[in-house]
């Protein structure tokens, strides 16, 4: 069932815009099929909504001006989704037809909307073999029943900053070499209790949750530890097991033991709230992904921090990050939504994009070349290696069409653990049972 009348686009369906229109948008005249609304004078003018994350604006805004450049008849008027709960602002805005024309959205996101009737199919707007350009797990994540529904833009992953002054006290000057070498649990618990013990800093360390819907970047220390959140086949619940129950104990412990700090929860945290830690000294550590190298640069000190790679277990995991670029359904000219996106993911203007802000590309030939990256390129190489570690499961759960209300009964749970006394085999039970209810809805 769609929750969505079709003649309108949601900002999910914006941010899955396939990016195809240029041809078919030169074929028909701008002029005639802009996105958004169209003045008296026939301008197409666009709404485009991306994360407060200004170095990702700026880049944004550059490319916007370019297109501009090229088509005097379309204006791109790129705004900031405001803090708080995305889906309940998004799902707001479409339920009152008024969604932007172009969305940036995760791909935890993606699921849901490209199923419900929100966004707009780029198959009209693509020409046939376009997605061989693109990392196959990303084309899969935007498509639904063989059509996709946004545009595959670029992705990201964690790893471990840490500050350089207190590591320097602690003595510790080896690092590992590599994914595969990266601090084990074990170890990683040993460090932060000296951080915490024999630096300046208040915790050990702070972690990258940003707020409502971001629970699933818990979801790589379930899988370093060899547990899964749902089955295989995607139908039923598999966290109620011995290893997500240890792995759950784990993370539970960060906040026994004071190694994080106590409102560094999903829900209690915002774009900017670990980093913040991590940049006034009050955590030595911080546990996040290589887009926050961007803030550091403007908070820190380039002799102050540095970054090393995800911490590790029984296997190798880290978050699966990134965005695609969407077409909603209240898009009133979306033949030149998809130019512009399609224009946006080109291989020159991703290559623009993910050098500027420290994100990692997924189109083939990106990748197989690898970018230059004008800031700390060789940390920033150190999370290119680390994203090849993102489990294809994992992946799998994240994309899935209702992973969205899956995350809401996780984060739920999880905030419960790390807050109170419930226990991480309550925890698991609760999780299990909302992910039926979810399942079986």
């Amino acid at each position: 069932m769609k929750i969505f009348d079709t003649r309108t686009y949601s900002r999910r369906d914006f941010l899955k815009v396939s990016g195809g229109a240029l041809a078919g948008a030169s074929a028909l005249g701008l002029a005639g099929c802009g996105g958004g609304s169209q003045g008296s004078n026939g301008k197409v003018n666009l709404t485009f909504f991306t994360w407060n994350i200004p170095s990702d604006t700026h880049s944004f805004k550059h490319l916007a001006k370019e297109y501009e450049a090229r088509h005097k008849n379309v204006s791109i008027n790129v705004q900031i989704v405001p803090n708080g709960d995305f889906n309940e602002w998004f799902q707001t805005r479409l339920a009152g037809g008024k969604a932007p024309d172009i969305q940036r959205i995760t791909w935890q996101q993606v699921g849901i909307y490209k199923s419900q009737g929100a966004l707009v199919d780029f198959s009209p707007y693509i020409p046939k073999g376009y997605s061989s350009a693109f990392e196959p797990q990303f084309w899969q994540a935007i498509s639904y029943k063989g059509k996709p529904y946004a545009l595959p833009h670029h992705t990201d992953t964690f790893g471990v900053f840490y500050n350089k002054k207190y590591f320097k006290q602690l003595g510790i000057s080896n690092f590992p070499k590599s994914p595969q070498q990266g601090w084990s649990w074990n170890d990683f618990t040993k460090i932060a209790h000296r951080v915490k013990n024999e630096t300046g800093a208040k915790y050990a360390f702070s972690f990258g949750f940003q707020g409502p819907t971001t629970g699933y970047r818990w979801l790589p220390v379930l899988y370093q530890h060899g547990g899964k959140l749902l089955s295989n086949d995607l139908k039923k619940p598999a966290i109620d097991s011995p290893a997500g129950i240890e792995a759950l104990a784990w993370t539970k412990k960060w906040f026994e033991e004071g190694l994080i700090p106590p409102d560094n929860t999903v829900k209690q945290t915002q774009s900017t709230t670990a980093a913040d830690l991590f940049a006034s000294g009050t955590v030595g550590m911080m546990l996040h992904g290589d887009w926050m190298m961007a803030y550091l640069k403007d908070n820190m000190k380039d002799s102050e921090w540095d970054a090393t790679y995800m911490i590790r277990d029984k296997g190798l995991a880290s978050d699966l990050g990134g965005n695609a670029l969407t077409i909603t359904k209240d898009c009133q000219n979306p033949d030149v939504a998809a130019d512009f996106i399609k224009f946006v993911v080109d291989k020159k203007n991703m290559k623009y994009f993910c050098t500027n802000s420290q994100f990692i590309p997924i189109r083939k030939s990106l990748v197989k070349e690898g970018l230059n990256y004008p800031y700390r390129p060789e940390t920033m190489n150190r999370f290119v290696q680390q994203s090849k570690t993102i489990p294809q499961d994992m992946v799998s759960v994240e994309t899935f069409n209702s992973f969205q209300n899956i995350e809401s009964k996780l984060e739920d749970q999880l905030d419960l653990m790390f807050t109170s006394s419930q226990s991480p085999e309550k925890t698991a039970k609760n999780i299990a049972s909302g992910i039926r209810s979810v399942l079986s809805g």
